[in-house]
Order: structure tokens, then C-alpha cells, then sequence
């Protein structure tokens, strides 16, 4: 759910993406929607970059490049 964040293409579709992740989190796993909320300032942080850099990021570690869910 995190990962979608990063794929909108403004700042304000960011924060209405976490927004909506962090509502959807609360009826099930209130725990890592508190974490979540924790965690904004440094998910806009990244946010605050050009899509094209955001996009990297993400594929920035090549052992993650290749096996992106590991066991």
C-alpha cells in the first residue's frame, strides 16, 4: 500500500493517497495505521522531489532490483 505514495504525480495526490491508506488501515490494523501516521514527515519528504527522481528511489538497490519480495 505504501509503494502507491510514491506513484501519484503531485504533492496533493501524495497526501491523499496516505490519507486514504491510513483510513483503510485503521478498521483492521489501527497499530501500523499510528506507525503510518508516525511516518509522514519523512513519507513527503521524498515527496518533495520530481516524479521522475521518486520513481527511483524505489529501484535504487540493485539486490532489491532483482528480488524485490524477498523470502
Amino acid at each position: 500500500m505504501a509503494r502507491t505514495f510514491y506513484q501519484q504525480l503531485s504533492l496533493e495526490e501524495v497526501h491523499t493517497q496516505v490519507d486514504r491508506v491510513i483510513a483503510q488501515l485503521w478498521e483492521h490494523f489501527p497499530k501500523a495505521a499510528e506507525m503510518l501516521e508516525d511516518a509522514i514527515p519523512d513519507i513527503l519528504a521524498l515527496s518533495a522531489f520530481p516524479v521522475s527522481y521518486r520513481l527511483k528511489f524505489r529501484l535504487n538497490d540493485p539486490p532489491v532490483r532483482l528480488n524485490p519480495n524477498p523470502p
